[in-house]
């Protein structure tokens, strides 16, 4: 699935431009092929080259038809400190979301967006939930949906700080460690949503909601399931056997969707999980 491009590198020339009137004058301009250069006496002329982009006749046709300019949504995003343990603004920032779910869950259904901006360019996943998880959320959990998805944004900022945590501890024969994406907390037509960044690649589950590890479906998989249970076995130590990262899942060492298990069952109102 990987793409492949073709560059071509065009350094710029010193080229001396001469005017028998003016001092003499070095300038730099863009490159042009030698047959193009002018000969004779007097000025030096290097007309501009213009390479045009290779464009096949299918992608010329298709130009002629109304290509219409993607919706674009403003998203205000909050991202939740786990050190402070308080909630932060983060930029409003521009996504082009598709239309159509490229996945869903039990909960929620994950649609493709992206950013154009700099310093956050690239693919994002927006989740939204389905109406009937709604009213599960206000009627069976007595929550609000705004709760309920903040909820799940601290729960992926903590899951992310233990895993950063696990990763400089181990020691450099150890390899690749995990790592979680940053997931932030916005609101899209009235309701609450998450913006997560996409991880790509083959979804697999290495350590199932219950805690109990699952089978590598082959030797080059190994690696990862193994790694994904010293970090359940490290999430347990570290928090003093008080909670355990559980519902291990991602693409190779990129993980997402995290569930966290407590030793003791809290309410929607308390500041644990």
């Amino acid at each position: 699935g990987r793409k492949v491009y073709f560059i071509r590198f065009l350094p710029p020339q010193e080229v001396e431009r001469f005017d028998h009137e003016q001092p003499q004058v070095r300038a730099r301009s863009a490159p042009v092929s030698p047959s193009k250069r002018a000969s004779g006496s007097g000025n030096v002329v290097f007309p501009n080259t213009v390479y045009p982009k290779s464009v096949s006749i299918a992608h010329l046709l298709r130009a002629g038809k109304l290509v219409k300019a993607p919706k674009t949504t403003s998203l205000q995003l909050e991202l939740f400190d786990v050190d402070k343990c308080k909630w932060m603004s983060g930029a409003t920032l521009d996504f082009m979301i598709e239309d159509e779910p490229f996945s869903s869950g039990a909960f929620r259904d994950a649609f493709k967006a992206t950013c154009n901006d700099h310093l956050h360019l690239g693919d994002w996943v927006v989740k939204k939930y389905k109406p009937t998880s709604i009213e599960t959320i206000k009627e069976l959990l007595k929550s609000t949906v705004e709760d309920h998805t903040r909820k799940q944004v601290q729960m992926h900022a903590v899951a992310r700080n233990i895993t950063q945590r696990f990763s400089s501890k181990v020691p450099a024969e150890f390899g690749d460690s995990f790592q979680y994406g940053k997931v932030f907390y916005s609101v899209l037509d009235d309701l609450p949503i998450t913006v997560e960044e996409f991880v790509p690649g083959e979804f697999r589950k290495y350590v199932n909601n219950n805690g109990a590890c699952l089978t590598s479906p082959g030797d080059a998989c190994d690696e990862v399931f193994a790694k994904a249970q010293c970090l359940v076995h490290y999430s347990y130590v570290f928090t003093e056997q008080k909670m355990m990262l559980v519902d291990l899942q991602g693409s190779m060492f990129q993980l997402y969707d995290p569930e966290i298990a407590t030793t003791e069952l809290t309410s929607e109102n308390s500041d644990e999980f």
